[in-house]
């Protein structure tokens, strides 16, 4: 079976505002491919917004794997819909996040194609019709997808890295490395003192084969970084050194899941 799945970004956005809560869409996503097995795209829709804080989050989502679409505010449904029923017809399900009533015809059409529906999202800001339009309702808070601290780290650097507060980057980064390196250690069996740095780190996860020499030598020079900081040589790396630092740690990190 072939999915496809369509995400309301702003309706989501501001139902979890309202019941305060936060999704981790790295662990949506993935949620989502181990369910649905063959996952044609996953799109998230959003109006744009002239804002730092909304463009980092939604560079984090396309970096977590999620298609973005960001359109005007005045075309947003209509966009969205019409895209709904382009893609809906070439898979054999559709995953809707949405509380949006008008989205109701856009299922109802589908459905009449062979195309079954699913709507996911809060009970309490989905409207009736489109509940009662869908094949199948899920209730998103039951679904355990809480983001893990790392992810609103990621948003602080990216906000930092845009205003080229190298220092601060450099320290985010730095700490967020440790912190990933620690969490391998542990993962394969490796005793973790909080006295052992970064270096002390690197060697003996590069020993025990966890990861490449060509790795360990670039995690060496992330920490030349992270001591340049410590020591206050602010002078010793420059802004472009900290934007390839914080490129190659979170890619890192998404690749070894830590």
């Amino acid at each position: 079976m072939k999915s496809v799945v369509f995400i309301d970004g702003d309706h989501l956005y501001y139902a979890l505002k309202a019941v305060e809560e936060k999704i981790d869409y790295r662990k949506l996503l993935t949620w989502l491919e181990q369910r649905e097995g063959t996952l044609y795209n996953a799109f998230y829709y959003s109006t744009a917004i002239e804002s730092k804080e909304h463009h980092a989050s939604l560079s984090l989502l396309a970096r977590a794997g999620w298609t973005v679409v960001v359109t005007p505010e005045e075309n947003y449904d209509i966009k969205m819909a019409v895209d709904m029923l382009a893609h809906g017809e070439r898979c054999d399900k559709l995953i809707l996040f949405s509380g949006d009533a008008d989205f109701g015809p856009v299922l109802q059409l589908l459905q009449e194609r062979g195309t079954y529906t699913e709507v996911i999202g809060f009970r309490a800001f989905i409207s009736d019709a489109l509940m009662s339009t869908a094949n199948r309702f899920v209730e998103i808070s039951e679904l355990a997808l809480a983001p893990e601290l790392s992810d609103s780290f990621w948003v602080i650097a990216h906000l930092a890295l845009e205003r080229e507060e190298k220092d601060v980057v450099a320290t985010l980064v730095g700490v967020r490395l440790e912190s990933a390196l620690k969490k391998l250690a542990d993962r394969h069996g490796l005793e973790v003192s909080d006295k052992k740095g970064l270096d002390s780190l690197n060697n003996r996860l590069a020993s025990a084969g966890v990861y490449t020499s060509l790795t360990k030598r670039r995690i060496t020079v992330w920490a030349e970084i992270r001591n340049n900081v410590v020591h206050g040589r602010f002078d010793q790396y420059t802004i472009s050194d900290v934007k390839e630092m914080f490129n190659w740690v979170s890619s890192f990190c998404e690749e070894h899941g830590v």
